[in-house]
């Protein structure tokens, strides 16, 4: 129990810094957009609005990318257009209850891996703006007596697909080593539940839950250094034509 909660707490703290790390983006940005909107000096503002446009759009990008090359290979797979998540269905993998990977499901990995790091690696600019990758187990949320079970149970299916993407049966593929250097996995039980659709039963609902998500994450850090960069050479570009006025 006490390996149990330590992993979680290290899970939920990875969690926690990238939702806050992106929020701050989020924020930031819109303050940004906000000031644009309402500045008189909208020439010298192109450049700023250019770079943060360039941003919020790259995630979205990263993801068609993604599910162009899946269609090129035949791989179906489920892509979220606006975040890239990559969700694999959990009897696409696993039997319920279980977390030994099924023949099948190790067959999928071995076609949607290699498509998935040569889109995000073989692009040196997705590759530059890459922080890391996460492989995430859920689950659906059904009984309150379930939620360690569940929790640990979340944790073992994204080991699992860590464990054979990296392991002797798998094979090496192009861009592993990086893959492998940015990639870590972790388990949500419930915590990230899906929304329900309109008409959706409770059984469906539950089916969707129970998946493993393939995640990138961007350099939100890096994307604010360069905003705050061209903001202050902005401000010194001014100070110098101002004092050349007078």
């Amino acid at each position: 129990m006490g390996l149990f909660t330590k992993k979680s707490n290290a899970n939920f703290w990875i969690s926690y810094s990238d939702l806050v790390a992106g929020l701050l983006f989020i924020f930031l940005a819109i303050l940004l957009i906000s000031h644009l909107s309402f500045s008189s000096q909208k020439k010298e503002n192109e450049k700023v609005s250019e770079k943060l446009q360039y941003f919020l759009k790259l995630r979205e990008r990263i993801a068609e990318e993604l599910r162009i090359n899946f269609i090129k290979e035949g791989v179906e797979v489920l892509i979220n257009p606006k975040n890239g998540i990559l969700i694999i269905k959990e009897n696409l993998l696993f039997d319920r209850d279980r977390a030994n990977l099924k023949p099948e499901g190790k067959e999928l990995l071995k076609k949607i891996v290699p498509t998935y790091t040569k889109t995000l690696f073989g692009s040196q600019e997705f590759q530059e703006w890459v922080k890391n990758i996460v492989i995430e187990g859920h689950a659906s949320k059904e009984r309150a007596e379930r939620y360690l079970k569940d929790m640990e149970l979340s944790q073992e299916r994204a080991f699992a697909v860590l464990s054979f993407v990296f392991g002797d049966e798998f094979g090496e593929f192009e861009y592993m080593e990086k893959f492998r250097d940015i990639t870590t996995a972790q388990g949500r039980g419930f915590m990230a539940s899906v929304e329900k659709l309109p008409d959706e039963n409770v059984v469906d609902l539950r089916r969707r839950n129970r998946r493993v998500e393939i995640k990138y994450m961007m350099q939100s850090d890096r994307m604010l250094e360069d905003l705050h960069t061209i903001m202050e050479e902005r401000k010194y570009e001014r100070k110098i034509y101002d004092k050349n006025r007078f």
